[in-house]
């Protein structure tokens, strides 16, 4: 699965992207569990932004969503229109 980081999410990390692989299909919130314990960096990305983005296959998605390992997710912070 690739994973995408945008923007502050991005800048927190230190990374644009990476991968990972799962085994079954789990839900967004699962994979950031799986995330913050891979880093310190990690943790700090998805404790300190709020209301965190995400989507799966380039459409915005909710948490709750269950994604497999040949999905593609991608976080971010909230979009605002301007």
């Amino acid at each position: 699965m690739k994973i995408i980081y945008f923007a502050n999410v991005k800048e927190l990390i230190g990374k644009d992207s990476e991968f990972i692989k799962i085994d079954k299909p789990l839900k967004i919130s699962e994979i950031i569990e799986i995330l913050v314990n891979r880093s310190e960096k990690h943790r700090k990305a998805f404790t300190v932004i709020p209301n965190l983005a995400c989507s799966i296959n380039c459409c915005f998605s909710d948490f709750n969503q269950l994604v497999n390992d040949s999905d593609e997710i991608a976080f971010f912070p909230p979009v605002t229109g301007g």
